[in-house]
Order: C-alpha cells, then structure tokens, then sequence
C-alpha cells in the first residue's frame, strides 16, 4: 500500500501541474487535486515512519506491548486526517474559495505545516536512533554500510518535510510571498519528489534482492534433491 501511495502522489502531482499550466491559476479542481496528493503523500510517509518504530521497537527495544498500541495510533491518525482534510475541501469548495482572508484556506496551511513538522519529528527521532543502533553492535562492513545509509535517508527525509515546514509558514509568518514556480518547485516536487523517488528505489532494490536470495534458494534445493534421489543402480 505504500509503494501505491507514492506513485498516486506522483502521478496527482503531474496531474496538478498540468491543470496548473493549462488555466495558469489555482481553480478547484487543481486544488482538490493538489490536496489529494498531498494527502496520499503524508499516508505513505506516516507508513515509513511507523515501519521505522516497528523496527526499532521489535530489534532494538524489546517493547512488543508498545507496537499495537503504535499501530492503532497510526490507523486512528490517517483515518481522521482523511476525514479532515475531505470535510475541509468540501466546505472550501462550498464558500467564497478565496484565498487571502479565507479562514478555511489558513486553516489548509496550518495542516500542512503540521503534519510536515510532525512526519520530520518522526524520521529524526526513530531514524537517529537506529542509526546509533546500528553503530553500537559491531563494526562490520555491512553494519557500517546500513548505519550510513540510516543516516543519510533520515537527513534527507528529515530536510524535506523541514522545508516544507519552512516553505508554507513563510508567507502567514512574514506576509509576503515566494515566486509562484519557485514556492511550486521547492515546496511540492522537490519536497515530495527526492523521498518519493529514494523510497520506490528502495522498495525496488530490496524486492529485486528477495527475488535473488529465493531464487538461489531453489537452486540449491534442486541440487539437493538432484544429488540425494536414488539413482537406477540403486534399485
């Protein structure tokens, strides 16, 4: 399901600018577009998130008990920010839809700030941890690779939703605004699209590294049973 969020983010993303450069402004169906992929982006990450506590809570913690209540956190979490942000685009949709002024539209980019800082909380918190993890047992090849990769996915994680943080509190802080294609480039397709991008090579490395270990298993189990039937002398 994640991996699935990710290219419906992608792909509401390319969606969102083409209706974008067609009508040169922000009409509703660009922003329901936009507000729909920002949500499916934030649902994958919040699973990232939770797959790193999961694995630092089972290898590193030994705090079984916590994890189910985790999980329920994380369901009630993305089920009641689906319900938000649809009964908040619904009522948009029903006012003025302007954007100065507009409490609903102020309201949209509280969200999307909080949720950044919250996503960038995470990864530091559970992504440091590992990493220090990681460290701490030995000092091998492998465990040094894996430390360094942690680190450097919670980094650029972490920076991602911290800049976004940063890109959507400019303006209610300062009152004034970014370039248009400028805010849109660094606030939407670099933000979400270099985690998105690092996240589906993952997610493609790993399930390419499981098809190899399986299909040298099999191997191996055919030799086995190659060498140990018994031959026609044998009868």
């Amino acid at each position: 399901h994640t991996i699935e969020g990710k290219k419906t983010s992608i792909s509401g993303r390319v969606a969102w600018l083409s209706l974008f450069i067609h009508g040169q402004s922000e009409d509703i169906a660009t922003f329901v577009v936009n507000r729909l992929s920002f949500l499916f982006f934030v649902s994958a990450f919040t699973v990232v998130v939770f797959y790193w506590a999961e694995t630092y809570h089972k290898n590193y913690n030994n705090s079984h008990n916590f994890l189910p209540k985790l999980a329920l956190f994380f369901s009630v979490f993305n089920i009641s920010l689906w319900l938000f942000q649809i009964a908040l685009l619904g009522m948009w949709i029903g006012s003025s839809r302007k954007r100065e002024g507009n409490l609903l539209y102020d309201i949209n980019i509280l969200t999307d700030v909080v949720l950044s800082a919250m996503i960038a909380i995470g990864f530091m918190f559970y992504g440091f941890r590992l990493m220090f993890k990681k460290f701490s047992y030995d000092y091998t090849d492998d465990r040094v690779y894996d430390a360094i990769k942690m680190t450097v996915l919670t980094l650029v994680f972490s920076l991602c939703f911290l800049m976004r943080v940063y890109l959507f509190s400019y303006r209610p802080v300062t009152g004034k605004y970014f370039d248009v294609y400028i805010f849109y480039i660094f606030s939407y397709y670099l933000t979400e699209g270099i985690p998105t991008l690092i996240q589906l090579y993952i997610v493609h490395s790993t399930r390419v590294k499981e098809e190899r270990i399986n299909q040298i298993i099999e191997e191996l189990y055919s030799d086995c049973l190659l060498y140990t039937s018994p031959s026609p002398r044998d009868s």
